[in-house]
């Protein structure tokens, strides 16, 4: 375990240690069975709220994700130890009533936590696509700015460039439809960066002619589509 999860697990176990002290400090073991029902409500609640960071989606928008699961849980958290407190202090004899109520916060608080990791999940999922989506765009753009850097011939630069300008204002948007064009691409870049600008640079001009009508057909297509 390292340092930083050691002092969180330290800060986190500072509650349970004092709620348990003043706990059998002023009521004992001899308790009625709503006490103890309210008694494990509140441990129950305060183990969810610790461990709604490990229900966050690794994501760049993480934090984004876990301040609502961390409002809903800290609100559970709250109500279950305010409701706690007023049965430990009146002791009520009505059992089946403080277990129905903290079965129906479980309950509330499940929904919303459920609610918020589903559309957690679907956004974290729409973040993965659009990331995958983006490295046609931004890997090919890249690599044609890298050539276009190496190369002297000022022709061959400004075909390059052509080619640069084209695919890196494409639609960023793909789909399985232009898959094979985009393949294609990638495979002509492979191609041409073992290429010797100065030696073999009609070669590369007709590659990148190539990737000029592979990258309009791409566009032509998803215009069409979208």
């Amino acid at each position: 375990m390292s340092k930083m999860n050691s002092l969180w697990a330290a800060l986190g176990s500072v509650f349970v240690i004092v709620f348990l002290i003043f706990f059998f400090s002023l009521s004992g073991t001899d308790n009625s069975t709503s006490v103890w029902i309210a008694f494990g409500g509140i441990l129950l609640s305060y183990a969810a709220l610790l461990c709604t960071p490990l229900m966050v989606s690794k994501s760049k928008a993480a934090a984004d994700y876990r301040r609502p699961l961390f409002v809903a849980s800290l609100g559970y958290f709250i109500v279950s130890f305010i409701v706690g407190i007023i049965v430990m202090i009146a002791q009520p004899e009505a059992d089946r009533a403080v277990l129905l109520t903290y079965i129906a916060l479980l309950a509330i608080y499940a929904v919303i936590l459920l609610v918020n990791l589903l559309a957690n999940e679907h956004t974290a999922s729409q973040e993965r696509t659009r990331e995958v989506e983006l490295k046609y765009v931004k890997a090919a753009a890249a690599r044609l700015k890298l050539l276009m850097d190496a190369t002297k011939d000022k022709t061959l630069s400004k075909k390059i460039e052509e080619a640069y300008d084209l695919i890196s204002t494409s639609p960023s948007k793909s789909s399985p439809s232009v898959k094979s064009l985009e393949d294609s691409i990638f495979h002509i870049l492979s191609d041409i960066e073992v290429l010797n600008p100065i030696k073999d640079g009609d070669s590369i001009m007709q590659s990148i002619e190539r990737i000029i009508s592979l990258a309009t057909k791409r566009n032509s297509i998803l215009r069409t589509e979208y």
